[in-house]
């Protein structure tokens, strides 16, 4: 494509306002979340178009487990921010947390088709296992295919085919998770119940909402990847 015009490339790369960049400069060093809250809050206010802010306060409001507020902060990181697949992933999380499982599977479908990573097709397995839908199985294979060694995708894995009363398929996820991780109660318990045909409809404590959810754990594989121009997250 040809090169963008002096007057694009202005409106794109508009210039951040000097005392909105020292307030954000000071919210990413402050020592404690609520000193970062407010330098971060400040940065905004003083430059709207500023979006770094927004991304780094819908971080820490999810990390302090404040998922609505946080959702309000990701949901104005525009798509072709450095951090908008991140914020996309961290929104998809939110919406799973606020139990608005429909938007947390729009979220991670549409991620998953941008960035092929076994955290995105587990989370898109988990809010598909809460709706329901029984394609949650396929994603939580490509996870474990993917990562075979990650524990949380093998117990998805048996979970969801447990809820699909497919007991011999769920039992043998069950027990590949317990050599992986022996300590795991909650898959000994599941291995039980597949090993006893028990429905879930049959069980008396009721199981619901096992569903384990992940993470990277470097955070650096979401600038692999550009969200490009979809706004179908927000």
């Amino acid at each position: 494509g040809s090169a963008p015009s002096e007057e694009q490339f202005r409106i794109k790369h508009k210039p951040v306002r000097l005392d909105a960049l020292e307030s954000y400069i000071r919210g990413l060093m402050a020592g404690t979340a609520a000193q970062k809250h407010r330098f971060l809050t400040q940065a905004v206010r003083l430059d709207e178009s500023f979006t770094a802010p927004c991304f780094e306060l819908g971080r820490l409001l999810y990390q302090g487990e404040k998922y609505s507020a946080a959702a309000g902060w990701l949901e104005r990181v525009p798509p072709e921010d450095p951090n908008a697949v991140e914020a996309a992933f961290l929104l998809g999380l939110c919406r799973y947390r606020l139990a608005e499982f429909e938007k947390a599977e729009s979220a991670f479908r549409l991620l998953s088709s941008l960035a092929p990573r076994p955290e995105i097709w587990n989370n898109l397995g988990a809010a598909q296992s809460r709706l329901g839908r029984p394609e949650a199985v396929d994603n939580f294979r490509r996870a474990v295919e993917s990562d075979p060694h990650e524990p949380a995708y093998r117990f998805n894995l048996g979970y969801a085919l447990w809820k699909q009363e497919r007991y011999e398929e769920a039992a043998e996820a069950f027990r590949e998770l317990l050599q992986l991780t022996p300590e795991d109660s909650q898959a000994t318990l599941m291995l039980g119940r597949c090993l006893n045909r028990t429905p879930p409809s049959g069980v008396a404590v009721k199981m619901e909402n096992f569903e384990r959810l992940q993470s990277p754990v470097d955070r650096g594989v979401f600038r692999r990847f550009r969200l490009g121009t979809s706004r179908a997250l927000h």
